[in-house]
């Protein structure tokens, strides 16, 4: 029974089957816990569901096939597990398949390793000796490039571009130009649907970025500065290329922070500190004149103030003479 406290208990009450292996081991598969291998030593159980990579938890069917590899049928397509490694790999209607819902007891193995499986829309059938690997890996290419939502060519006036997009190395932007997007693709034609892309813009993004169903990758208002866009893909088997797509993206500062700017700061700063330094001369000049005329009128207010008391005094000693007079 399922125990929601043990995770070594059955994932899920509702078993739809029950599968033993060539190496004698036994499988339940469920509709809605995934499915587990039973442990009848310890009568424990080892879940694998959507958490490890399962595209749903709804597992009709398990077929093994002449190399070991289980076939899995679910609601969202067939799954490839390998026992040993834990790998799980995903194929859906992108791949072939006529739907990707499959149906209850309705798997079938022949004699020469063919596997038959039922589904909702019909039945399937291959040999997965005839599988092989997909080894191509589709180059990177930046489609578009856009401003503010409105497609930007290079044959346009006051374009950013000195040609297209697809292929430009480096863009230069004006610091009103920090809100911008492109679309990007992988050109790989086996099996387009299944292939994956992932980006970043060093100087902004701290992890790579998957991207979902939209291919139009979008920033806004960024810093000026030096930034570096990146993108990767992997092909239908999920092999992520080594190389990379690089567009080197440099954003002008705003003319108030632009070289030019500070150097018209620097001759402001010049111009008003000379002026500042005239201006204060002369104005402790001045201050100098006035207090050496306050000096000087106070000097001939003191002389002539003496002259009148010595005249007085003189006055005042002889009087007779002041009356000969």
């Amino acid at each position: 029974m399922h125990n929601e406290s043990n995770k070594e208990s059955l994932p899920y009450d509702k078993v739809l089957s029950v599968f033993e292996d060539s190496h004698r081991q036994i499988w339940l598969t469920t509709q809605g816990g995934g499915f587990c291998l039973f442990h009848p030593e310890t009568e424990t159980f080892t879940s694998y569901n959507s958490s490890n990579g399962l595209p749903n938890d709804v597992i009709y069917q398990i077929v093994e096939d002449a190399e070991g590899l289980f076939w899995l049928t679910t609601n969202s397509g067939l799954v490839r597990f390998n026992p040993e490694t834990k790998q799980v790999k995903g194929y859906t209607t992108a791949n072939g398949l006529l739907g990707d819902q499959f149906n209850y007891r309705s798997s079938y193995k022949d004699e020469t390793g063919a596997i038959y499986l039922g589904s909702i829309d019909g039945f399937v059938v291959f040999n997965p000796k005839t599988f092989t690997e997909n080894k191509s890996l589709p180059p990177v290419v930046i489609t578009d490039f856009m401003l503010f939502n409105k497609e930007v060519r290079a044959d346009e006036e006051n374009t950013p571009l000195e040609k297209s997009i697809t292929f430009s190395d480096s863009i230069t932007l004006q610091a009103n130009q920090n809100s911008f997007s492109f679309r990007i693709a992988a050109l790989g034609y086996q099996v387009p649907k299944m292939n994956k892309l992932m980006y970043r813009l060093d100087g902004f993004d701290k992890d790579w970025i998957t991207v979902g169903e939209s291919p139009i990758v979008t920033y806004s208002n960024l810093w000026h500065g030096d930034y570096v866009f990146r993108v990767k893909a992997s092909n239908s088997d999920g092999i992520w290329g080594p190389e990379e797509h690089l567009l080197y993206i440099h954003i002008l500062p705003p003319f108030y922070l632009s070289f030019w700017a500070y150097c018209i700061y620097i001759l402001l700063f010049i111009v008003g500190s000379v002026y500042a330094f005239c201006y204060f001369r002369q104005r402790s000049s001045r201050q100098h004149r006035r207090q050496l005329e306050k000096f000087e009128q106070e000097k001939e207010r003191e002389i002539y103030n003496a002259k009148i008391d010595f005249f007085t005094n003189v006055a005042h000693e002889n009087p007779d003479s002041a009356n000969v007079d």
